[in-house]
C-alpha cells in the first residue's frame, strides 16, 4: 500500500509514513530545545539577585546558559536587541523568496507538484499537520517547560533559597499570564491550520514532496519563536512584582503614565487590528473550503477541440470557482491570509507601545515587538503574492479566453498584476 503522487511514482509505505513521523517528531522537540537555549533564548529577570557567593566560572556560565540577568533594564535591553535582529533577518529571508518565487521557481506543491525532481512525497493531510504544527509547539514548550525550567533553575541558586519555591502548576499559570493578546490571534489561525483544515482536505493527487514539508517545519519553528518572543510580556516579571497583568490590566495601569487619549486611541487601533485579522480569516478560511468543495465535486469542464493534451487533463481535475470573492480575485485565500497578518501586525503595535513598569528600553521593546509582527506580514507577502500571480497565468494558461472574460485580478481587487504565461506551457 502506497503514496502516489502526480502521476510519478513517489510512494513511501505505510511503515516508512510512521516512521518518518516518528524521526520528524523528534527532530522537531530537538530543534524546540536548540531554538530556545541557544538560536532565540528569553533573558529573564526574576526579581532576586543570584546569591552573593555564586560568582564563580561555573556560576557565570550557569547564568549565562539559562539567560537569567540582574536588572529589568537588561533583560529589557537583550530582549529587544534579539527581537530586532530576528526581525532584520527575517526580512532578508522574505526578499530571498520573493526573489526566488517570482525569478526562479514556482513553489513546487499543489497543482505544480509535478515540477520537482525530489522521488519523495507526503500525502496533503499529513503534511499540512507536520509542518504547521511546530507553531503550537513553541507556545506549548515555553508554557509547559521553558520558564517554569527557568525559574526553577534560579531558585535553586537564588538567595531566597528555599523559602521562594513554587509548584510547577503555578509556574505554569503565570507563564500563561505573560501571554498577550496578539499571541492568542496568533494561535487561533494555526491550531485550525495545523489540526482542523487538514482534515477537510481530503486525498488529493497532488501530494507535498518532502523538502517542501521539511523546509514550512523549519519556517514555522522560527516563526512561531519569533512570534512568541513579540507577545509574551517582557519581561518575565517576578512574583513579587505585579507580573502577568491582563489587557484589561494592561490599559488601565498605563493610564496614570499616558494620556487618556492614548489609551483609548491604542484601544481603539487593537480593536481594529483584531477585526482585520478575523475578516481576513473568515475570507482565507471560505476560500480554501470553497476550492476543497468544488474538488469534491469533480465539476468538469467542456473541453475543446484544438485545446492540447495537457490542457485537457488539467481539466478534467480543476475547475473555475466562482462566488464569493473568486468573483474578483484568482486567490481571495492568499488575499484574505494578508489582510489577516496586518491585522495582527496592527494589534501587535497598539498593544505594545507603553508598559506600566518603568524601564527605559520599554519604548524599544515595542518597537521589537511591532518589527516582529510587521517583518511577518512582509514575508507572508513576499511568498504569496508571485503565487498568486503564478495562480492567475496558470488559470489563464488552463481555461483560455472563458477565464480572461471573468476580469478577476491575481490576488488584490483593485490591483491588476501582472504575470507570465510562459511558466506554465
Amino acid at each position: 500500500m502506497g503514496v502516489f503522487t502526480s502521476g510519478s511514482d513517489r510512494r513511501l509505505s505505510i511503515t516508512s509514513l510512521l516512521f518518518f513521523i516518528v524521526l520528524h517528531s523528534l527532530l522537531v522537540l530537538a530543534m524546540l530545545q536548540w531554538v530556545a537555549r541557544s538560536l532565540m533564548p528569553v533573558s529573564y529577570f526574576f526579581g532576586t539577585s543570584v546569591e552573593a557567593g555564586a560568582v564563580g566560572h561555573e556560576d557565570g556560565r550557569w547564568l549565562r546558559a539559562w539567560r537569567l540577568v540582574a536588572t529589568p533594564a537588561a533583560a529589557n535591553r537583550l530582549n529587544y536587541g534579539q527581537l530586532c535582529t530576528l526581525s532584520l533577518l527575517h526580512l532578508a529571508s522574505a526578499a530571498v523568496t520573493y526573489l526566488a518565487v517570482t525569478y526562479v521557481t514556482v513553489a513546487p506543491f499543489g497543482r505544480y507538484a509535478a515540477q520537482t525532481r525530489v522521488p519523495i512525497a507526503i500525502p496533503n493531510t499529513l503534511s499540512w499537520m507536520l509542518q504547521e504544527a511546530p507553531t503550537v509547539w513553541n507556545v506549548l514548550f515555553f508554557v509547559l517547560y521553558e520558564y517554569p525550567s527557568a525559574y526553577q533553575q534560579y531558585h535553586t541558586r537564588s538567595a531566597a533559597g528555599g523559602t521562594d519555591a513554587q509548584p510547577y502548576v503555578h509556574l505554569v499559570m503565570e507563564a500563561l499570564a505573560l501571554l498577550r493578546l496578539p499571541l492568542l490571534l496568533f494561535l487561533f489561525h494555526y491550531i485550525h491550520r495545523s489540526f482542523i483544515f487538514p482534515l477537510f482536505l481530503g486525498r488529493s493527487r497532488n501530494d507535498t514532496p518532502l523538502h517542501v514539508t521539511l523546509s514550512a517545519t523549519a519556517y514555522c519553528l522560527f516563526n512561531g519563536r519569533l512570534q512568541l518572543l513579540a507577545s509574551i510580556t517582557l519581561y518575565p516579571v517576578p512574583h513579587d512584582a505585579g507580573g502577568g497583568a491582563s489587557l484589561v490590566e494592561f490599559f488601565f495601569n498605563r493610564g496614570a503614565q499616558s494620556s487618556l487619549c492614548l489609551v483609548w486611541l491604542l484601544a481603539l487601533v487593537a480593536l481594529g487590528g483584531s477585526y482585520c485579522f478575523f475578516r481576513g480569516m473568515y475570507i482565507n478560511m471560505m476560500s480554501d473550503y470553497m476550492l476543497i468543495d468544488l474538488r469534491r465535486q469533480r465539476q468538469r469542464p467542456l473541453a475543446r477541440d484544438h485545446q492540447t493534451a495537457e490542457v485537457r487533463a488539467l481539466k478534467q481535475n480543476y475547475a473555475i470557482p466562482y462566488g464569493f470573492y473568486f468573483e474578483h480575485v484568482s486567490c481571495p485565500n492568499f488575499y484574505g491570509e494578508l489582510v489577516e497578518w496586518l491585522g495582527y501586525a496592527v494589534t501587535v503595535l497598539a498593544t505594545g507601545v507603553v508598559r506600566p513598569h518603568p524601564s527605559a528600553a520599554f519604548g524599544a521593546l515595542g518597537f521589537g515587538r511591532a518589527a516582529a509582527a510587521f517583518s511577518f506580514f512582509v514575508y507572508t507577502a513576499a511568498n504569496l503574492v508571485p503565487r498568486a500571480v503564478c495562480h492567475h497565468a496558470w488559470y489563464i494558461h488552463t481555461f483560455g479566453d472563458a477565464y480572461r472574460a471573468l476580469h478577476r485580478r491575481a490576488i488584490f481587487p483593485w490591483y491588476r498584476a501582472a504575470y507570465r504565461e510562459d511558466r506554465h506551457e
